[in-house]
């Protein structure tokens, strides 16, 4: 008996080794196919000769505040208080170790340094995203989570740009992991992990401290396993280290408390008041945030996906869903009500969906396997599999607008050959990130008066009309292409896509001038297209799903 049950051990034992020799290589190639989506086009249009700035409008502050930090030096002063410096100060931290190491800083490495520290933070919520699934529904849960995430077109788009958002992504999904160690170990430490890392998320971007909540109800739900726990000693502990997690990412909170509310009270506003025309219009938030989120920014499979699993989640009642959905649900509503609703905005609730629809795969194919229905079993696993073919494919068509020429350069190179300079140009707005690089600071001024004025250093007589609109630069003035008549007009779907949508008067008054006195001479307008596939036109895409391809008219004056 004795040498059987050595046996048995022994058995066992090679059988869980071999798991984790599969978990770890399945880990890896799912890691390596995520880093290869993030880091393929890595260095889009950096600051060069052409254009000084990068063609992404927010990525200037980001970069701005990590050359004012060093943390080394203790400068912690960003100069740019909108959002907490969590990610600005690890940034500037990995380039002043570059820097330290022989790494010449101009303005492109910056922004290089930068855009590295989002996408390896990226990369590496692959592997927490696996034993978060695994700790919570098993290892195949662990492994389709993460090889699913690595894929996620949103994140992967996202992962290219100096921002906040996918870095925070990180932090929430570690703090949803430790909440998830509190479910089975409620004990001191988990409760400071996962404070610290909520708060570490909250000094990223303001919005992710709402990952306490699932720490929170983590905690609640551990005391029917463990009745003499102290509850609100828990509690108390996970809230003084989501304090200090802040503090640690952001300590200028402490020292400018009042331009760090200020910056606060102006996002708030933000949200309240809107982003011009980009989201009027645009019917109710949750269905916005779900046909462009997740709709365009994750494909209709994961799309479908995606409700289907937060269906089964909330039907089940289990402890591990509630945890999850603790965060999910009221930052899904935090993002839906808001009046400013990027795509990206999107980026923290995308590890926990892609736990449940993970679940979703796993469970309803083990469900078909028990009650032995071999043609739904098959059917289903086949379902599964394309979802995340397509998906791959569909993330592989988003990479290669990162690789190919960009719309505005080849405008540029257009009208370096064939219009001399002094030529008449005229636009619709004030050249902005969306634009050719008419001179090569235009595209990166933040202030629309500034690159007003910068137009007058253009080669070209960039012709926009007289007068102001609301206080702003002189805008959609029909005049241009009835009166004034310049040799070409050039605009970009940016421009008319929020105009043309709510109807706005000068906008399609603008263009009814243009069509009556110009022809398209060319366009230029990338597709969503690989080896052979095409998933459409580049300007079906929100706002910020294609900062790396806008569409772009020029028109010729009729002869």
């Amino acid at each position: 008996m004795r040498g059987t049950g050595k046996r048995m051990e022994a058995t066992f034992n090679r059988r869980v080794d071999r798991r984790s020799v599969i978990a770890a290589v399945a880990v890896c190639a799912c890691t390596i196919i995520g880093a290869a989506f993030r880091l393929c086009g890595i260095g889009w249009e950096l600051p060069g000769k052409l254009h000084k700035f990068t063609y992404h409008p927010d990525e200037i502050f980001q970069v701005g505040s990590i050359i004012n930090l060093n943390p080394f030096a203790l400068k912690l002063d960003p100069g740019f208080f909108n959002y907490p410096s969590g990610y600005m100060n690890l940034a500037s931290a990995v380039m002043r170790l570059a820097e330290a190491y022989g790494m010449k800083i101009d303005d492109a490495s910056v922004y290089l340094i930068a855009r590295l520290v989002t996408a390896s933070l990226g990369i590496l919520t692959i592997p927490v995203i696996y034993l978060l699934g695994r700790r919570l529904f098993g290892f195949a849960v662990g492994l389709i989570a993460c090889l699913i995430y690595a894929i996620m077109p949103l994140c992967i788009v996202h992962s290219h740009f100096a921002t906040v958002d996918v870095p925070s992504a990180f932090w929430t999904t570690c703090a949803i992991l430790a909440a998830a160690a509190i479910l089975s170990k409620p004990t001191t430490k988990n409760c400071i992990i996962a404070g610290l890392a909520a708060g570490i998320a909250a000094g990223t971007k303001y919005n992710c401290a709402l990952v306490l909540l699932s720490v929170l109800t983590a905690i609640v739900i551990s005391k029917r396993n463990n009745p003499k726990g102290n509850v609100v000693l828990s509690v108390v502990i996970s809230i003084i280290g989501t304090i200090i997690g802040l503090l640690v990412a952001s300590p200028g909170i402490l020292i400018w408390p009042n331009k760090y509310v200020s910056g606060f009270l102006y996002e708030l506003g933000h949200a309240a008041a809107g982003h011009g025309l980009v989201f009027a219009g645009r019917g109710p938030g949750w269905l916005d945030v779900l046909s462009s989120a997740f709709g365009f920014g994750l494909g209709v499979p994961i799309l479908a996906a995606s409700l289907l699993a937060v269906a089964l989640a909330i039907t089940r009642h289990r402890r591990e869903d509630w945890m999850i959905l603790a965060f999910a649900v009221p930052y899904f509503m935090l993002i839906a009500f808001s009046q400013v609703r990027f795509t990206r905005y999107a980026i923290p609730l995308m590890p926990p969906v892609a736990v449940l629809i993970a679940r979703l795969m796993i469970e309803i194919y083990e469900l078909l396997h028990h009650q032995r229905v071999r043609i739904a079993k098959v059917g289903w696993a086949l379902c599964s599999i394309g979802i995340i073919v397509y998906t791959i494919l569909y993330a592989a068509a988003f990479t290669k607008l990162f690789t190919m020429p960009d719309p505005r350069n080849q405008a540029f190179k257009w009208l370096k050959e064939d219009a001399p300079p002094s030529t008449s140009v005229g636009l619709a707005t004030v050249p902005w990130f969306y634009s050719p690089p008419y001179t090569p600071e235009i595209n990166g001024l933040p202030s629309a008066w500034d690159r007003y004025k910068e137009m007058s250093k253009s080669p070209w007589r960039l012709v926009i009309g007289t007068g102001e609109n609301e206080g702003n630069p002189p805008s959609w003035q029909a005049s241009v292409p009835a009166t004034d008549q310049p040799m070409y007009i050039i605009i970009s779907d940016y421009e008319y896509e929020d105009a043309l949508r709510i109807r706005e008067p000068n906008a399609l008054e603008f263009m009814r001038q243009v069509a009556a006195n110009y022809i398209e001479k060319t366009i230029f307008a990338p597709r969503l297209q690989f080896i052979g596939l095409d998933f459409g036109a580049a300007e079906q895409l929100p706002h910020d799903l294609k900062y790396m391809a806008p569409t772009i008219h020029i028109y010729q004056r009729r002869r």
